[in-house]
């Protein structure tokens, strides 16, 4: 049995789709895994269970202190040197100087977990790129050879940086990791769906298309008097509380909201919507696999993940596009059921939970590459 000390932001087997994934291998009985994570799920609007807990293999700690800070690092390296793990699994770079601490003092490999590793559309702070955007491509290549440099092992979860040909990141230590999307494993039924509703599920900010979110449904409103909108997910910043504004203030009674819902709720919502619309250029991945899992179509402002125009999503590049798509899936019935086929597939071959554990259990089990 493989022991593991996992590093996780927020780490809730009811609510975050990898801890499920870790569940499932621990009750497999081939790993034995100790989670150090943080009390609060701040992407998911402050909802978490603030209590330890303890279940088959798999034993949750959580910090009320943020993981890189000298307690937390402290209280984890203490718990490490009295049960030294094989593997000290990180969960995004963040939290890399808890894992690095644990090295040091055990010397167990460091496996990290991260979405994006190399995508040059993937968010950085304007400090590490000086604001220059002709050096931030630069900045995204450079990180990501300083995070395999420090690391023993890497997965990343976007299809896109393994599907590029001669990606020179790999070279051994870089593995895929799909991201799962639990209702894979027991598609829903397919129920009718209302054409006249739009679905967004999911925190609403900056990095996860909020001005997208605002302009496109705002749009949507003005121009299909007989168009609802469905929103759940709380403000995390300025720009996202500005778009949940805008976009109330244009639909009046036709726009729905509330901070969050019960994952039954959300799947139900999402199972009877004409589509859901993913504003994110990188984000929204849960959203659109749940939106796939329930046969519904995905309507996205750029390609990235497993999006696929035209097979299993429809994308749209300005407000007019989007526009356009809408209403070709509200009259095109052939087109509609195509979709909602494809997405099915897409989700349950590719992103069933059963196969990132495959995955990840492999990447604990491979030889260490020779630096």
């Amino acid at each position: 049995m493989i022991n593991v000390l996992a590093i996780y932001p927020a780490f809730d087997i009811a609510l975050n789709e990898m801890a499920m994934v870790w569940k499932r291998l621990c009750e497999q009985g081939k790993v034995r895994c100790t989670v150090f994570a943080g009390a609060r799920d701040v992407l998911k609007g402050g909802i978490g269970i603030a209590l330890d807990e303890q279940h088959h293999n798999l034993d949750i700690i959580r910090l009320n202190v943020a993981l890189d800070s000298d307690d937390a690092i402290e209280r984890i390296v203490h718990f490490a040197k009295k049960n030294p793990p094989d593997w000290v699994f990180c969960a995004i770079a963040h939290n890399l100087p808890a894992a690095l601490a644990v090295k040091k003092k055990t010397g167990a490999p460091i496996l990290l977990h991260e979405e994006f590793i190399s995508d040059s559309r993937m968010e950085l702070k304007r400090r590490l790129y000086l604001g220059l955007e002709h050096l931030r491509p630069w900045m995204i290549k450079y990180r990501a050879r300083q995070l395999l440099s420090c690391t023993d092992r890497a997965f990343c979860s976007n299809p896109a940086e393994f599907d590029a040909a001669g990606n020179d990141l790999r070279k051994g230590k870089l593995l895929y990791l799909p991201w799962p999307h639990p209702a894979a494993e027991s598609p829903l039924a397919l129920k009718a769906h209302d054409s006249q509703l739009a679905v967004y599920i999911g925190s609403v900010s900056k990095v996860k298309g909020a001005s997208a979110l605002a302009e496109y449904l705002s749009s949507l409103l003005e121009s299909e008097s007989d168009m609802r909108i469905a929103l759940v997910g709380p403000a995390t910043d300025a720009a996202g509380q500005q778009a949940l504004d805008r976009i109330m203030a244009v639909g009046g009674d036709r726009v729905s909201w509330q901070k969050s819902c019960s994952r039954d709720q959300a799947l139900d919502l999402i199972g009877s919507a004409g589509f859901v619309f993913s504003p994110g250029k990188l984000s929204n991945w849960g959203l659109i696999g749940d939106a796939w899992g329930c046969g519904t179509p995905v309507v996205a402002v750029a390609s990235h993940y497993d999006l696929k125009a035209g097979r299993n999503c429809l994308i749209a590049g300005d407000v007019a596009s989007f526009l356009q798509q809408v209403r070709c899936l509200r009259t095109d019935a052939t087109l509609w059921q195509q979709l909602a086929y494809s997405g099915r597939q897409t989700v349950s071959k590719r992103h069933a939970p059963a196969v990132t554990a495959e995955h990840l259990l492999r990447g604990l089990q491979l030889p260490l590459v020779a630096a």
